[in-house]
């Protein structure tokens, strides 16, 4: 089986076999690739101890943001990827990205204008009274119109 590596610059190669999203941090020129399995982090909080459970992640410091994010933009809409590519309607923010084949279930909300994407991997969450439990993790995109959000399902469906 071949593995599907993007070469982000000299010192580190990406498995996109293994991404789930893709985000991106313009002010600190980092581009955030979640992957597809959670990692425990131990916290100690006002004396108390408990696990954690996040999306293990890789961060890529670009040397030049905007040609690095606009490169693996174009890289991962060629069609033989199945990445979603929220774009945002206002072209200032960067996209969404998240790998459809880590997708466990989508649900669409066209009263919110959100689409929702439950990922295949676990994340922890501190519920109503102050106790972690296990849950998927959800990536939301939110729409600013309702022809962008109707393209964006079309092109799930």
């Amino acid at each position: 089986m071949k593995s599907n590596f993007y070469r982000a610059d000299q010192s580190l190669n990406v498995n996109l076999d293994h991404v789930s999203s893709i985000s991106f941090d313009e002010k600190n020129s980092r581009i955030i690739f979640n992957l597809d399995y959670s990692v425990q982090l131990d916290i100690i909080d006002n004396n108390r101890h408990y696990k954690k459970t996040i999306s293990d992640y890789i961060y890529w410091n670009t040397n030049d943001f905007i040609e690095s994010a606009d490169n693996l933009i174009s890289y991962l809409s060629a069609p033989e990827f199945k990445f979603f590519i929220n774009k945002p309607s206002d072209n200032k923010a960067y996209p969404t990205i998240i790998n459809l084949n880590k997708v466990s279930s989508i649900k669409f909300d066209r009263e919110r204008l959100r689409i929702i994407f439950n990922m295949a991997n676990s994340i922890s969450f501190k519920d109503k009274n102050d106790n972690y439990k296990l849950t998927g993790e959800f990536i939301y995109c939110d729409f600013d119109d309702s022809d962008s959000y109707d393209k964006a399902v079309s092109s799930l469906k």
